[in-house]
């Protein structure tokens, strides 16, 4: 919730992003997503690329990159 009230998003929004392999937040053993400041730069990027250009999430992934494996996106 935090990180979404400072990007904008809504939770669901982040969520979603996830799932579409945009974004990997880190986990806590009891399984509460955790976002690192690289994660919050991608997701301001990945805002941008949404609202600003249009970009569908197929673009997205193209444009930033694949995520690193085992590592935060």
């Amino acid at each position: 919730g935090e990180v979404s009230r400072a990007i904008g998003l809504a939770a669901q929004t982040l969520r979603l992003w996830e799932r579409e392999q945009l974004i990997r937040p880190e986990r806590t053993s009891r399984g509460y997503r955790v976002y690192s400041e690289h994660d919050v730069d991608r997701l301001k990027k990945i805002k941008h690329l949404r609202k600003a250009e249009g970009l569908n999430f197929a673009a997205i992934r193209k444009a930033l990159g694949p995520l690193p494996d085992g590592q935060n996106g």
